[in-house]
């Protein structure tokens, strides 16, 4: 992966295809207690340096745990970036999401304690949902860091959310907080499944009944013809 625009390349390119920045030979990191992909089961995850902090990534997925404060740090890292470059030019054409789209809601469990990490809009408003234990560190699928830079470089930070949100990126260590918000969304999912039930429920004897109003009717035709 890139160090500064977190995008990915072949293993064996000498520059990043993206932006174009030499690659360097980076230092070996053993990890000394290993830890399972929370994506893919029975898979350990590998240490990568990256951006000059360390993370592990899923030979399978390639998703990327980064642990506590990292990922901050790497936004902080490119939100640094983008205030020595500036603004990109008016001509530039903006990047296109690259991480697939998760249209079912599945909360993962941290790689570390095993608990069920909570789901985060990066920013309130970027579209990149990341799975957050405020124990531990974040988990990214496939391109979510590298769509994150890109948000940030094209001036994502500096528009507040649709929503009211302030639209922060930090994600502070909170425990109890955590928890709680995971436990106030896992309700919510709840009740919009039973509310969906509830109406899927009520559609199928609205049909029923139709269906035998329809039938009673033929049948006091079929007495008036006789």
């Amino acid at each position: 992966m890139c160090p500064e625009c977190f995008a990915r390349n072949p293993e064996r390119a000498l520059h990043c295809t993206a932006c174009g920045v030499a690659f360097l030979p980076q230092p070996v990191h053993k990890t000394v207690d290993p830890i399972e992909c929370p994506n893919c089961p029975g898979v350990r995850l590998e240490a990568r340096s990256l951006g000059g902090f360390w993370v592990d990534e899923c030979p399978m997925c390639l998703g990327l745990w980064a642990p506590g404060d990292v990922m901050d740090r790497l936004v902080d890292r490119v939100r640094e970036r983008r205030r020595q470059e500036g603004p990109p030019p008016a001509s530039v054409v903006h990047r296109e999401r690259r991480s697939l789209w998760q249209a079912k809601v599945t909360y993962r469990k941290c790689p570390a304690c095993n608990a069920a990490m909570q789901r985060k809009n990066f920013a309130g408003h970027s579209g990149v949902v990341v799975d957050w234990c405020g124990s531990h560190g974040t988990w990214l699928d496939a391109h979510e860091m590298e769509d994150i830079a890109a948000f940030v470089l094209d001036g994502g930070l500096q528009h507040k959310p649709a929503d009211g949100g302030d639209g922060t990126w930090s994600l502070p260590a909170d425990p109890a907080k955590a928890a709680a918000v995971l436990a106030a969304q896992q309700l919510l999912i709840d009740e919009r499944a039973r509310s969906l039930a509830r109406r899927r429920a009520l559609a199928g004897h609205v049909q029923i009944d139709s269906e035998r109003v329809i039938k009673g009717i033929g049948d006091l035709f079929s007495k008036l013809l006789r």
